[in-house]
């Protein structure tokens, strides 16, 4: 049996998985979070699925080598299309956030969805699209959590579907309301970042002065002042 050596972001997904829950990997890729999940003891039924045959064949490999190939279902499947019904976890990570709305979306049309189902979902870009959407169409975020790995800022969003419409605060929409209220060092962090960048932009195109350079002011103008509001709640 082969052990691999896990990312932070994969342990820091996996801290939201409930044992004896039956988990969708959706876009598994090579399959690592399965492969974590069963190398630490989860007593969990495991589906890895993607839309793609080659890295689900590569999933496949990574689990015959690893010896646990026969404990994960493996299935082509767009989304939560070809996902079997009994599946009450659902994993979406690493893609952006308006693929991760997609996907969601078009599970709650086809009735897919159903009240309690739990999500685990980590966009890559988009956050804030992603969180606006999960508010108003019905799923109560129970945790989120910001890390830093290496040079890249993750957020990792634990909800529940209960198909209760809610609204939020923009600041709220933009970095999540645990990283907040909670204080969380990688948003104090990428709330600094994210500051210097957006100012330096605002220079850059407040020189420029042409109409297409002002309207794209106003929009980065509205980005630091709800970076500023998100800056005062966590000091």
């Amino acid at each position: 049996m082969t052990d691999h050596v896990f990312s932070r972001r994969i342990e820091t997904i996996a801290k939201y998985i409930n044992n004896k829950s039956t988990v969708a990997d959706i876009g598994t890729d090579h399959g690592y979070l399965p492969l974590y999940l069963l190398q630490n003891n989860f007593d969990v039924d495991i589906i890895a699925a993607d839309i793609r045959k080659a890295p689900l064949e590569k999933a496949k490999k990574n689990a015959r080598e690893a010896g646990l190939e026969d404990r994960i279902s493996f299935c082509i499947s767009d989304g939560l299309e070809g996902i079997d019904e009994k599946a009450d976890t659902f994993v979406i990570c690493g893609m952006g956030g308006y693929v991760i709305m997609h996907i969601l979306e078009r599970a709650l049309e086809s009735g897919r969805i159903s009240g309690n189902a739990e999500f685990v979902l980590s966009p890559h870009s988009d956050e804030k699209a992603l969180r606006e959407f999960l508010y108003k169409n019905g799923f109560r975020t129970e945790d989120e959590e910001m890390l830093r790995e290496k040079d890249f800022y993750y957020m990792i969003i634990h909800c529940i579907y209960d198909g209760k419409k809610r609204r939020e605060s923009e600041a709220v929409y933009s970095y999540g309301r645990q990283p907040l209220l909670e204080k969380q060092p990688a948003l104090r962090e990428y709330l600094i970042r994210e500051k210097r960048i957006l100012s330096e932009v605002a220079e850059r195109l407040k020189e420029a002065g042409s109409e297409n350079a002002l309207d794209k002011l106003k929009e980065i103008s509205d980005k630091l002042q709800v970076n500023e509001e998100a800056w005062k709640i966590i000091n």
